[in-house]
């Protein structure tokens, strides 16, 4: 009997582990009542969390982004392989890309946008448009060194990009 009370109590637990990582707590309840409540917390270690809703909109955002910033800049970004072969990872939809990545390349190409932009002459671009270039410049640089957040960034460089 005690056995039983050990039993169902454990299998609570994999049912409070599972909810906290974004799986059908009552599922891995009864999963753990058949199998075990020891394995089914080792097969919830090893699955991992799944991402929630929000996560998955800011991944396909920045991934939109992305891909709109490799497309404005396809002349400069794919003339570099690793940029080619992340936008054809990401136009494919192939996993193991992460946001880390896209951010990275989207702050170069950005980077490297505004300077390409930068050096054409001034009858080409306005003094508006190369105040905010410089702008995204100078925030890339503050993103690098640590002193804004990506959200930031991402925020103020939409802004500026929406603006030129």
């Amino acid at each position: 009997m005690e056995y039983l009370i050990f039993w169902v109590a454990f299998s609570i637990v994999v049912w409070v582990m599972a909810a906290n990582r974004n799986r059908s707590g009552v599922g891995w309840f009864l999963l753990s009542l058949i199998i075990s409540p020891i394995i089914s917390i080792l097969l919830l270690l090893v699955f991992g969390k799944l991402a929630t809703e929000e996560e998955i909109k800011e991944v396909d955002d920045v991934k939109a982004d992305f891909i709109q910033l490799y497309c404005e800049n396809e002349d400069f970004a794919s003339k570099n392989p690793n940029f080619k072969r992340l936008f054809e990872d990401v136009s494919n939809n192939k996993d193991g890309i992460t946001i880390a990545q896209l951010k990275d390349a989207i702050n170069i190409i950005a980077t490297e946008a505004a300077s390409a932009k930068k050096s054409v002459s001034d009858m080409d671009v306005s003094d508006e448009e190369m105040d905010n270039l410089s702008k995204i410049e100078k925030l890339a640089s503050l993103k690098e060194k640590g002193l804004i957040t990506d959200a930031e960034f991402e925020e103020k460089r939409k802004k500026l990009l929406a603006s030129i």
